[in-house]
């Protein structure tokens, strides 16, 4: 059977709802007897992080598809950092090309995916014409979003999913 790798931040994972109503779990539920479905997200991640556990987490399983988001972590800029973001617009479109290269080269069909937040959507949909798949989650704002206007409501998972799953041969 095939197997679909989500390698993502808290947008993979899927805080603050409840886990049977993330887009993870949707997408596993509808590819079923199709795709095995892994979910290598993590909360708080950005790209440079994947890209430094990309293969002890995914690669070395040798995976089908590679789902990637990105970005939205990378821009943060926290006090400890003197308002530096945690990686520069430069540095996420390196990571995320080196991330997609080397899914090539383990032959594993990409797909990137834009986020719903943050201001490296622009970034990210610059390095989008490269030969993998697109989702563009842009659109998704405001009523998608939770309280904290980052992170999905189930709603906006529900619209994840949908987005995700058309894309997926």
């Amino acid at each position: 059977m095939k197997s679909l790798y989500i390698l993502s931040d808290s947008t993979g994972v899927g805080q603050y709802v409840t886990i049977h109503k993330t887009w993870p779990v949707l997408l596993s539920q509808h590819l079923e007897g199709r795709y095995i479905v892994q979910n290598a997200s993590r909360n708080g991640e950005t790209s440079r992080q994947a890209l430094e556990r990309l293969y002890n987490d995914v690669l070395q399983f040798e995976p089908d598809l590679v789902y990637v988001q990105y970005g939205s972590n990378d821009a943060n800029k926290w006090e400890t950092d003197r308002g530096d973001p945690r990686c520069t617009v430069g540095e996420l479109q390196t990571n995320i090309l080196s991330i997609l290269r080397r899914c090539c080269t383990f032959h594993a069909v990409s797909i990137l995916g834009s986020n719903h937040t943050g201001a490296y959507n622009e970034a990210i949909a610059e390095i989008s014409q490269a030969p993998f798949l697109y989702v563009d989650h842009s659109q998704y704002t405001g009523s998608y979003l939770m309280h904290d206007g980052i992170h999905l409501n189930e709603y906006g998972h529900q619209l994840y999913f949908e987005n995700i799953a058309k894309v997926i041969p």
